[in-house]
């Protein structure tokens, strides 16, 4: 569920996300997991968010099935320096198997271009 489309994820990708799988009592750790309260209604987490003092893209597909573009904008709120989220086409959860080359291209574009418009409009 986390890819837009699971045919163009190579077979050793997913072969190694499965191998959790494997692991003694992998799904009581799951179940663990399941009881923690969520991040997303913990004031203590989104005060930390806020502490955070450089700039932040967030960056999310289009067919994010995990994470809705709702949340992430949610999430945006409590960066004080947040950029987006920024829709990703063609895109699931995890942009750096899907789309690797518009994915290093973006944040290129972050990193030479964004980033420094940032610091110009920062600092002035």
């Amino acid at each position: 569920q986390a890819w837009h489309n699971p045919q163009i994820i190579p077979s050793s990708v997913i072969h190694s996300y499965k191998q959790v799988l494997k692991l003694k009592n992998w799904n009581e750790s799951l179940m663990e997991m399941a009881k923690v309260k969520p991040y997303s209604n913990s004031s203590k987490y989104h005060k930390s968010l806020s502490m955070i003092q450089c700039p932040v893209w967030l960056l999310h597909g289009d067919d994010d099935k995990l994470v809705g573009f709702r949340e992430s904008i949610a999430l945006s709120q409590y960066f004080k320096y947040a950029f987006g989220p920024l829709k990703l086409e063609n895109c699931g959860h995890i942009p750096h198997e899907e789309i690797p080359k518009e994915f290093v291209n973006l944040i290129k574009s972050i990193i030479t271009e964004k980033l420094i418009l940032f610091k110009q409009n920062k600092s002035s």
